[in-house]
């Protein structure tokens, strides 16, 4: 049990100290627009109602994303999401975890 609740310190330190530092940004040059790319599934269900929702309401938009909508089928996901061509969706959380 200690072995495991060190290595679990560990690992949270390790990640604060990642995520801690920030890139500097000196204003020389102007930065690309990033596409931030949302998957959703073809198979549409309640699920995807915020989604929806969210695209209606153009609040993407309000908040000044980039954004682009990816159709994937739901085998796909936790692929495109792992390898980067995706940045975020809104598929159950069970789903993605399972296969990790």
């Amino acid at each position: 049990m200690k072995k495991y609740a060190t290595a679990v310190t560990l690992s949270v330190l390790v990640l604060a100290g990642a995520f801690a530092g920030g890139a500097k940004n000196t204003g020389t040059a102007p930065e690309a627009k990033y596409t931030f790319k949302i998957g959703y599934s073809v198979t549409a269900t309640l699920c995807s109602a915020p989604f929806y929702v969210a695209i209606a309401n153009n609040y993407f938009g309000e908040e000044g994303l980039a954004w682009e909508k990816i159709n994937v089928g739901d085998n796909e996901m936790m692929n495109l999401l792992t390898t980067g061509r995706m940045d975020a969706t809104n598929s159950l959380l069970a789903t993605l975890i399972q296969p990790l």
